[in-house]
């Protein structure tokens, strides 16, 4: 046994090889750096919310078109069916500007029912979770957003203005939202408080459905799916989408299965997963773990004949085929355990990269657990077993008399490397035709005319400013700029899709993205006007190609009428635009002409 942890030997010999040890070393930590950082990053994905003590309890109330619906639904049917024990309705603001004392800072707010800390297992860092959002004006802030806002200074009991009508003290403060289908936030307040950001979300006829999640935590042992015929059928007395038929059937959809669901098409307000991105990844994580594991074995096979010679020597000295082979894969299992050291240290080098690249956030210390390295050091021993099992069975076996003629290294080089060349040859050119395929649609999407223009054009959203005021007067500013050849206002872009609006035509619902611009707006983004007519006023629309066919109307048709009294005066007809990019699905468009003083964004 103490002769076979005697690796002086093969220390010896991986210092008078340098450029072998080099390669073989550096070669196989790099690719354990790329399985690390996949392996994480798949842990992560696979891992979402199962860590909550009630999940299996809680669903997400969805419907035909995914898992956005109206706030106060949630307390029509908390009243209704005893199979619920409680909900959580939450919604998401992004980059909502917010004022601590005289510091402006743009935060990611999330507002939720006072439930939010019963139903879900979010820890507090400082504070009570049972009382943390007790008053309408307390609120909940993550670590990320106390270190910035309130370094060195205890953040409870501090004061943080949102806007005109709130005001809010900070009564608890959250480690950081992770590993979940609800985004980071910086600021978490009451959903009551959402009448004060957009009181259409708060009224009783169900506005701006679709802009809220409803969570659902069911009573042990309760049939919630049994439910849904009848909370359709419910629905369609008290819900406009279901009376118009935009949806028919309800769904519930379990916490853990919400993150790769088709129906989480919600956008901002949940984190959505990519259950095939996740496959392919891991796929290529394997493939370069057996592409490592090949390089180390043609190495081997390379070097084979003075290793050979050393073992042949260690035969006629009396170690057996079985000590030799077991020196064997020891060294191979000691140079794998050397290569994931460095290949960890790199992954953690590498981790910004990682982020950007996956446009996620790898938690690599939340990695290190006792579970995990029970993992990598089974991994180690796989690895350095398995690579090393072919050179220990050959060597091990050879002929001291062939080794010595030299005909053993020629026959095993001759024969092995064929064959591993072959294999890694044939995989390297599939891969580098599937590459090929990927850049060439991948320049295709970035490359596809859109409809309208893009280059040299800033968007500047005007949600921080104090009123139109100081939107005009930011906007002359920026006119005096040399580099500002011309300043457009708007509400709405074709890449953020604008404002939507379902309405009904003729018994037809119809899903409109509107768009509100003044001249120099259509101009600068070069929408084309395939018919005007000449309204000479503020008060038309132009429609889109797409409108027109799905209205079913002629080209010259003055107005269009809505079941809901809205008139609106046909300006003309501009082409049909892209909405967001090139893969996104287009919906019939409105454009209005405006003024200037009436916009939000410029």
């Amino acid at each position: 046994m103490n002769n076979l942890l005697n690796l002086k030997s093969f220390l010896k010999f991986l210092s008078k090889h340098k450029s072998y040890t080099f390669i073989d070393v550096f070669g196989l930590s790099v690719s354990l750096m790329f399985v690390i950082l996949i392996a994480i990053y798949t842990k992560q994905e696979l891992t979402v919310d199962n860590w909550h003590e009630k999940k299996e309890r809680i669903y997400v109330l969805g419907n035909d078109n995914g898992v956005g619906t109206a706030y106060r639904i949630s307390d029509r049917i908390l009243e209704r069916y005893p199979e619920i024990e409680k909900t959580c309705a939450m919604t998401y603001r992004s980059q909502e500007s917010v004022l601590v004392g005289e510091l402006k800072v743009a935060a990611e707010l999330l507002l939720a029912d006072t439930t939010f800390f019963g139903m879900f297992d979010f820890d507090l860092a400082q504070g009570n979770k049972e009382t943390a959002l007790d008053a309408r004006n307390y609120a909940v802030i993550s670590e990320t957003f106390a270190r910035k806002v309130f370094p060195g200074t205890d953040p409870l009991g501090k004061m943080i203005r949102m806007n005109d009508s709130v005001n809010v003290m900070v009564n608890g403060i959250m480690h950081d939202i992770k590993n979940s289908t609800i985004p980071y936030c910086d600021i978490l307040i009451r959903m009551d408080n959402i009448k004060y950001f957009n009181a259409g979300m708060d009224s009783q006829e169900f506005n701006n459905a679709g802009s809220t999640i409803i969570f659902i935590l069911k009573h042990v042992h309760a049939d919630l799916h049994a439910k849904t015929g009848d909370m359709a059928d419910y629905f369609r007395e008290i819900f406009w989408l279901y009376k118009r038929n935009i949806n028919t059937i309800v769904q519930f959809v379990p916490l853990q299965e919400v993150y790769f669901s088709s129906l989480n098409d919600s956008g901002y307000l949940l984190r959505k997963g990519d259950s095939q991105f996740v496959v392919i990844l891991l796929s290529i994580g394997i493939l370069i773990l057996v592409f490592a594991i090949i390089n180390y074995i043609n190495l081997t096979m390379a070097q084979i004949g003075f290793r050979a010679k050393e073992m042949a020597t260690r035969r006629l000295l009396g170690s057996s085929r079985g000590e030799l082979f077991m020196r064997l894969i020891l060294e191979s299992t000691m140079l794998t355990c050397i290569s994931f050291i460095i290949g960890l240290f790199l992954a953690w080098l590498c981790l910004p990269f990682a982020n950007n690249l996956l446009e996620t956030k790898l938690y690599f210390g939340d990695t290190i657990t006792f579970r995990s390295g029970m993992i990598a050091l089974l991994l180690i021993v796989g690895i350095g077993g398995f690579a090393g099992l072919l050179p220990a069975f050959i060597i091990s076996n050879s002929k001291p008399v062939d080794v010595v003629k030299g005909t053993f290294r020629q026959k095993t080089k001759m024969v092995f490397s064929k064959i591993f060349i072959t294999f890694q040859n044939v995989i390297t050119i599939t891969l580098l035709a599937a590459s090929l395929t990927m850049i060439l649609q991948i320049n295709h999407l970035i490359k596809a005319p859109l409809g309208y223009n893009t280059t040299n054009i800033i968007d500047i959203s005007a949600w921080g400013f104090e009123g139109d005021e100081q939107v005009r007067l930011i906007a002359g500013e920026l006119e005096q700029l040399a580099s500002v050849k011309r300043v457009a206002f708007s509400q709405g872009t074709p890449f953020d899709r604008g404002n939507n609006n379902t309405m009904v035509f003729e018994g037809k619902n119809i899903s409109f993205q509107i768009f509100v611009g003044d001249t120099t707006y259509f101009d600068m983004l070069g929408f084309q006007i395939l018919m005007d007519n000449n309204l000479g006023n503020m008060d038309g629309y132009y429609l889109s190609e797409q409108s027109f066919r799905e209205l079913g109307i002629a080209d010259d048709v003055p107005s269009v009428t809505f079941e809901n009294g809205w008139h609106i005066p046909v300006a003309g007809k501009v082409k049909d635009f892209q909405l967001r990019n090139i893969s996104t699905d287009n919906s019939p468009v409105l454009l209005q002409l405006q003024k200037v003083e009436d916009f939000w964004r410029i």
